[in-house]
């Protein structure tokens, strides 16, 4: 005797006597702590839904219920490990049923495409796991979700937005905990130990600020096949821990393989599963081929004594797509009773299944790449495309709600700075300043700027877009070996956007002054490609001690420069090169640099008009020719004092001083 297996990576049912028996349910509702839904939940569910129940098992699924009548939000949240280029009959099961749950209760739906953890289970390569990723995107979107509340992501291209959230459920899980729920040994990687946290996150609101504007007491409905359990027992303890709801599951049951109940389907054995892309003659011959029967030896014995309908897998199959419940029961009763042979069951099953697939593959051909980059979209207004450095495999997701009000002051005075605006000012005004330049640009929020550098670049199926040379300052610091980040500005319909915005009246003399001091930086920049103007920079944050001098030799690395200028403080200079391309090098170099290494601030950049400079410069030359040309009076009671201005001998210079701190200035008496 063998008993059954069952874990998030391998599904088998227990062998008695050498025949493999089908999964005990009951056996892992103990197991797991669930419990089944019961009558009086179903007639609930019905009342609060208008809607005809599943029959799964549950956890707190009353809650989601109550939030329901009350009219409190919450979220779905399911997920897809993309091991193969099609999805298979039983991964479209958990998308169907989340399409039931998303119409019925109008909810946002969440989907965690796992290409992650592809990577570390199975013998696949990242480039292979981005790939499936994307197609099995495509057939996803092909169920019917709702695009405006549907967000489908790659834990490859979104892990920067929750690992807040994946750090906090690491720190309260423990080795032993993990090793015990999931059974890692000693030869495991190293990147499996630390995946249930990746896998917990997305239950947490708090991984969605985008969606759900930071709250992070927001609840979410996990529809998961009972093998999944184990990552959300996990997650159910440490949620009252970290101060989050817990999640609320329906675990479904194993879709079959071919070859029995005591298994599930397999992307990774062909033979085991239907896929979504296989022809007709490819489903009947599998059907026909490899399904389980539950019918008898011999034709006669079967209508003596009946087929078992429990075991027999085209019956399992019709259970999941054949609408018409009257018409099931007549073919389970028909089975039990030996009136339908077996294959007259699996030829009922085959022209189900196919009309299935049929339908399935013309809303498949219909979801184009827009499509995707519309369900993939990311929280901010800059259009990435993650190539990840593989061939065929290239992702453009749009990012937005970013807003600048979240930005740190540095963070939003180095903003307007890169846009030649003002970054003087309180948080408030920096942030009115910002969006009004954001609104000038057509960018709704941005964090950081983008490049005007374009160029046309085919992506994906002889799709064209607009992409630019410079990566994301974020990743500039280091090469990422697996992606490669660039930027495109959303200029979608940029002058009507302008013209709407002047319709509705909301342009203000210091937005249109915004408008032209935009236009201003973005023609700079052009002019710097072309090695024309302009070739002043003003640097601001300067720290002393320093000397001048000292500065000057540092600037003077990136070219010659022709003018200079600071101020009396040592806080700013104004400075021209020669050549413009000195004057680009100089910015890209220094902007956020710390200097004085030691003791300075991050140092903030941007170019600067001549006529300023020259203004500085004549002012300081005027000033300091009155200075020097002055002759001061002072008037005291004995008659009128003429001081030249010459220069005056210093303290060190007529005095002997201590060496200890503070100096004690003194002079030797001379005896007589």
């Amino acid at each position: 005797m063998e008993d059954q297996l069952v874990t998030p990576w391998e599904v088998k049912g227990a062998v008695v006597d050498g025949e493999a028996q089908g999964i005990d349910y009951e056996k892992l509702i103990r197991q797991f702590g669930a419990s089944r839904i019961d009558e009086k939940l179903l007639q609930r569910w019905e009342k609060v839904t208008g809607k005809p129940p599943h029959h799964f098992l549950k956890r707190d699924i009353e809650m989601i219920l109550e939030r329901h009548e009350k009219k409190l939000p919450f979220y779905l949240y399911t997920g897809r490990g993309p091991s193969s280029e099609s999805m298979h009959l039983g991964h479209m099961i958990p998308f169907m049923f989340c399409k039931y749950l998303q119409d019925i209760f109008d909810c946002y739906l969440v989907i965690q495409m796992t290409d992650d953890e592809k990577f570390l289970w199975k013998n696949i390569t990242l480039e292979q796991a981005h790939n499936f990723c994307y197609e099995n995107a495509k057939d996803i979107i092909s169920v019917g979700f709702n695009p405006e509340k549907t967000f489908i992501f790659s834990n490859l291209n979104y892990m920067g937005f929750m690992y807040d959230t994946i750090l906090k459920i690491e720190k309260m899980i423990t080795y032993n905990q993990a090793k015990a729920a999931f059974g890692f040994s000693e030869s495991d990687a190293i990147g499996k130990v630390s995946f249930p946290a990746i896998q917990a996150a997305p239950s947490f609101s708090s991984s969605f600020k985008h969606i759900f504007k930071g709250s992070t007491n927001i609840p979410c409905l996990i529809p998961c096949a009972i093998d999944q359990d184990p990552y959300f027992r996990i997650t159910r303890d440490v949620a009252p821990r970290l101060k989050y709801c817990k999640p609320a599951l329906i675990h479904a049951m194993f879709f079959p393989a071919l070859q029995g109940p005591s298994s599930k389907m397999s992307a990774s054995d062909e033979n085991s599963a239907i896929f979504m892309t296989d022809s007709m003659a490819q489903i009947k011959k599998k059907i026909n081929k490899y399904a389980y029967s539950g019918g008898q030896a011999t034709v006669d014995l079967h209508r003596q004594l009946g087929g078992n309908p429990e075991v027999d897998v085209a019956f399992q199959y019709l259970k999941f797509f054949l609408e018409d419940d009257e018409a099931l029961k007549g073919i389970e009763e028909g089975y039990k009773q030996g009136i339908i042979l077996s294959g007259e069951m699996k030829a009922k099953c085959i022209e189900i299944v196919q009309a299935f697939v049929e339908k399935f593959k013309k809303a498949r051909d219909a979801v184009t790449d827009e499509d995707v980059l519309k369900f993939m979209k990311l929280p901010l207004q800059i259009t990435i495309i993650v190539s990840l450095k593989f061939p065929n495999s290239h992702l453009e997701i749009s990012m937005d709600n970013f807003t600048p009000s979240k930005l740190k002051v540095v963070q939003l005075r180095e903003e307007l700075s890169s846009r030649g605006l003002s970054p003087k000012g309180l948080k408030k005004d920096l942030v009115e300043r910002l969006e009004a330049a954001l609104k000038s640009e057509n960018l709704q929020e941005l964090p950081n700027s983008p490049s005007k550098l374009a160029k046309k670049r085919k992506i994906g199926s002889n799709l064209t877009e607009d992409i630019t040379e410079e990566l994301l300052p974020s990743f500039e610091q280091g090469e990422n070996p697996a992606m490669d980040f660039k930027l495109k500005k959303d200029d979608t319909n940029d002058a009507n956007h302008l013209q709407a915005i002047k319709d509705e009246e909301i342009i203000d003399p210091k937005t249109e002054n915004v408008f032209n001091e935009q236009d201003r930086m973005e023609e700079n920049s052009n002019k710097i490609l072309t090695g024309e103007g302009p070739c002043c920079i003003g640097i601001q944050n300067l720290v002393r001690p320093f000397r001048t001098e000292t500065l000057r030799q540092e600037l003077g690395r990136f070219g010659e420069i022709t003018k200079f200028w600071i101020d009396g403080i040592k806080s700013r200079c104004l400075l021209s090169f020669k050549s413009a391309n000195s004057a680009r090098e100089a910015m890209e170099n220094l902007n956020g640099l710390t200097w004085p290494p030691e003791t300075g601030k991050a140092l903030l950049v941007n170019f600067v008009a001549d006529e300023e400079l020259d203004s500085k410069i004549e002012s300081k030359g005027a000033l300091e020719n009155k200075q020097l040309n002055k002759e001061e009076e002072i008037t005291v009671e004995s008659g009128t004092f003429i001081l030249s201005a010459s220069p005056v001998n210093s303290l060190d210079q007529i005095f002997m001083k201590t060496s200890t701190r503070p100096h004690l200035y003194y002079k030797t008496a001379i005896s007589t």
